[in-house]
């Protein structure tokens, strides 16, 4: 984060929490679901709180967007109000790049609350444009920081790798990364590159804490040099511990990440 930008974050949240303490946040009562809902955060443009649960307008109104960052709430549990202030602070910071969207699953008349059944608030989801109907479940602590770091992950999955520095510095910065080569020279969208790319966001939604890089090999050369050349090749590096693992259908990407990477103990996958 440049110096520039780390002041324009102060500033930002600066003023988040003047709006915040200024703004009397209603009380909720768990015993009495049957009391109109309200707003459960502070009326701002960045942020959009639909505090009836209305499922139908918020579909509606993310329709067209890239990315959306959605917080299910209820508006009496002490996690909830804990993480709205976090939730607001990053909204403050990646407005013009993910939709935040804020909803309330705890009143017994809005759509939200008849269609899911939480176990806990909040719950916290990143919904793609190519995948609004399930999205990516955000696991991490209910911190700003983490919030964004998930999000420039999810937002920007893989990292191009042109040079053999660059690939060492890539893989010296991470625990654990994996590698893939794919020639764009014969293709924008090489076979393979989008299972490639969804295998990266859901590992980073496995475990958003303990986080697998995964990098882009696009120089020839430099694929021939690490003997990348297969395009049907992908390396799993581990710090101390250098692994390869060839992978021939791209739907295992996940399970093998998840095993030599060891971040997750119950990873299901499917051999699409």
């Amino acid at each position: 984060m440049t110096y520039k930008n780390s002041v324009c974050f102060i500033l930002s949240v600066i003023a988040t929490l003047v709006s915040m303490i200024s703004y009397k946040f209603p009380a909720a009562d768990p015993m009495q679901p049957g009391m109109p809902p309200r707003r459960f955060f502070p009326p701002h443009m960045m942020m959009h709180d639909f505090f009836t649960g209305d499922m139908e307008a918020v579909a509606e109104k993310v329709a067209h967007t890239d990315f959306v960052f959605t917080m299910f709430y209820a508006p009496w549990d002490a996690d909830s109000m804990h993480a709205r202030l976090e939730f607001f602070k990053t909204a403050t910071y990646l407005q013009h790049e993910v939709m935040f969207v804020a909803v309330n699953c705890w009143w017994q008349h809005g759509s939200c609350s008849q269609r899911n059944k939480f176990m806990s608030f909040p719950v916290f989801v990143l919904y793609p444009t190519w995948d609004k109907k399930t999205g990516l479940e955000y696991k991490g602590p209910c911190q700003a920081d983490y919030f964004l770091s998930f999000l420039e992950k999810a937002m920007r999955p893989l990292t191009r790798l042109h040079t053999m520095p660059e690939l060492l510095h890539f893989v010296g910065q991470q625990d654990s990364t994996v590698v893939g080569y794919f020639d764009f020279n014969t293709s924008p969208q090489p076979p393979g590159y989008a299972s490639f790319t969804l295998a990266a966001m859901r590992v980073l939604a496995t475990n958003s804490v303990q986080q697998v890089r995964f990098g882009v090999v696009t120089s020839q050369q430099l694929s021939e040099d690490m003997k990348m050349s297969s395009l049907r090749k992908i390396f799993l590096f581990r710090m101390l511990n250098q692994t390869l693992v060839r992978i021939w259908k791209y739907g295992y990407i996940c399970m093998h990440t998840c095993m030599h990477a060891c971040i997750c103990k119950n990873f299901h996958y499917s051999r699409a």
